[in-house]
């Protein structure tokens, strides 16, 4: 756009608020002889602000739209992405248990103070928490969403695995049925109750 031309936009706009202004005035020396009148005195300036769309950003088009990064905000998806990665990294504790009998320690990395007194990141042991447990000769098998348990069907949580042997393709069908939605409402309930309890 020109320099003449927004020139022209402006000394426009300027009229128009002259003009308002002139008209405000003289509306201040009528009296109103209605007590119940409800209208209100604006300023020159108010009524400008409010008729700026009739100037310079009157020639845009405006719309109710706001930026995305292109991530997902959908809690189900994130829920359930989150639950099948537990669940893989459970196949191979299963995997370890299975053929050793034990499960083994295994480091992460922490951030904590060192004897400086700075900060790095340092490598700390830890047993990881298996899902699955024995009770009574036979083994079971929860499934978490974080601490909690998810409740897989008629309010009860502990899935039957049996014998150690079928541990793994028990896993295996679980997370399959955490894909394909099965477990959706449960995974959402187990969600809310941890969120709820922050």
């Amino acid at each position: 756009m020109s320099d003449t031309k927004v020139n022209e936009i402006v000394e426009t706009v300027e009229e128009e608020e002259a003009q308002v202004a002139a008209t405000i005035v003289e509306d201040e020396d009528y009296e109103d002889d209605d007590e119940d009148s409800t209208e209100e005195n604006y300023t020159a300036a108010e009524v400008a602000q409010a008729n700026v769309a009739s100037g310079i950003l009157g020639l845009f088009t405006v719309a109710d739209v706001k930026k995305s990064d292109g991530t997902t905000t959908n809690p189900l998806v994130s829920a359930k992405t989150k639950v099948i990665e537990a669940i893989n990294n459970q196949i191979a504790l299963a995997e370890e248990f299975v053929s050793t009998g034990s499960i083994a320690q295994q480091t992460k990395q922490r951030r904590q103070q060192v004897a400086n007194g700075d900060y790095a990141l340092v490598d700390v042991a830890y047993t990881p928490r298996p899902w699955f447990f024995t009770y009574d000769n036979k083994m079971f098998l929860n499934i978490r969403y974080g601490s909690r348990p998810i409740v897989v069907a008629n309010g009860k949580a502990a899935i039957v695995v049996g014998s150690k042997d079928n541990l793994i393709a028990t896993l295996q069908l679980v997370a399959e049925a955490v894909e394909t939605g099965e477990l959706d409402t449960a995974i959402m309930q187990a969600r809310k109750r941890i969120r709820r309890n922050k």
